[in-house]
């Protein structure tokens, strides 16, 4: 879909600091992150929301989605993790291509909320963003 961002994204139309990539998944960095190391993960075909997806599908794109969370898990050595997936707007759907937040907890943080989205966006530059998707990439090795 041309007006979509992260189709945009996998097409590489649009600028992103990408973690890691199959066939069917891609993983980057939230442009404007809950926490540091924020981390999206999406099909690389174009689904509104989970309910378009066949199973497998979801399947594929949650099994690379624990693959991306354990590299957060072992770069950033959080306190927690949390993994979150929202369908339409009333769930706080903002991009409406499917996609999986993976946001580390620290224990102090302003964040430590179970509503992720509620919440102040850090201000990160994109050399940050792209320091820790290599961190994580280098943690998936």
């Amino acid at each position: 879909m041309k007006d979509c961002t992260f189709c945009r994204i996998v097409q590489r139309e649009e600028w992103a600091a990408i973690v890691d990539e199959n066939s069917d998944c891609i993983a980057f960095m939230d442009r404007y992150p809950v926490e540091v190391g924020h981390t999206l993960v999406a099909p690389k075909r174009h689904y509104e929301n989970i309910f378009e997806m066949e199973a497998t599908e979801v399947g594929s794109l949650y099994a690379f989605a624990a693959r991306i969370a354990r590299s957060i898990w072992d770069a950033l050595r959080p306190d927690g993790l949390n993994v979150v997936q929202n369908n339409g707007a009333a769930a706080g759907q903002v991009v409406f291509h499917v996609h999986v937040h993976l946001v580390p907890r620290r224990w102090g943080s302003d964040h430590r909320t179970h509503h992720v989205f509620n919440v102040k966006r850090l201000k990160v530059e994109k050399e940050d963003l792209i320091q820790t998707a290599q961190r994580l990439t280098s943690a998936l090795r």
